[in-house]
């Protein structure tokens, strides 16, 4: 483990990681839930994700969302929440050179499979 992963808190809760991820964002909470939810009013949208924040109330993200917020506000603290309790490392960022190179291999390798069907069509 090096220094970042020491200082990077524990969360007790799916929630708890979400709303650090919020403010640690800087991003107001009522511009995260209208992002998340942008068929909504803002007012709507602001309460049902506090509701969904409040260990003590019902209401409760889905994984979907705790990753849609992640990746809104750029703080990943739900991620490492999961991999925590899960008995896993905590997660690196790909860096963005990586994943471009892959998505281009992708794409390559998805252009050879439609030409080798196209072959087999007699196209």
């Amino acid at each position: 483990m090096n220094a970042q992963e020491h200082a990077m808190p524990w969360f007790e809760s799916s929630e708890e990681a979400t709303r650090h991820a919020i403010q640690a964002s800087g991003k107001p909470l009522k511009a995260v839930a209208a992002a998340l939810w942008p068929d909504k009013s803002p007012t709507r949208a602001y309460t049902d994700l506090a509701n969904a924040l409040n260990e003590n109330r019902s209401e409760r993200l889905t994984a979907d969302q705790h990753i849609f917020i992640a990746n809104h506000c750029g703080q990943f603290d739900w991620l490492y929440f999961a991999a925590d309790q899960c008995c896993h490392s905590r997660p690196h960022a790909i860096a963005k050179e990586d994943r471009e190179a892959r998505l281009k291999q992708e794409f390559i390798d998805a252009v050879k499979h439609l030409k080798h069907i196209q072959a087999q069509l007699g196209h």
